[in-house]
């Protein structure tokens, strides 16, 4: 029979997934916000490769590894999608300011 601290280790071993898409999935939206806020889409690739850098994290882990770990995105996915996401540019509105289309910065000129 389990012991209890058996039990509560197996149960939050079983929940570690979901704690982790929820943190991944919070992170993302932080980026999105920095995006928005600052329209320098170079900027936050480029910190996101420094960061992988230097603390040596796998840009591109497995399926398993990514679920299973991985608290924050996927530093490969991370700088695809800052390089990728310019709403503004194209005229259409950020996600959060809430249907308002802000003007250019001039980082993104």
């Amino acid at each position: 029979m389990f012991r209890t601290p058996h039990a509560l280790a197996l149960v939050l071993f079983a929940a570690q997934p979901v704690f982790n898409e929820f943190s991944r999935v919070q992170e993302h939206e932080a980026d999105i916000f920095g995006l928005e806020v600052t329209h320098d889409n170079d900027a936050g690739a480029r910190a996101f490769v420094k960061l992988g850098a230097e603390n040596r994290s796998d840009p591109e882990p497995s399926p398993f590894v990514r679920v299973m770990l991985y608290d924050h995105p996927p530093l490969l996915e991370r700088v695809r999608f800052a390089l990728e996401y310019h709403p503004w540019a194209e005229g259409r509105p950020s996600r959060f300011f809430h249907g308002v289309v802000p003007p250019p910065s001039s980082a993104a000129r």
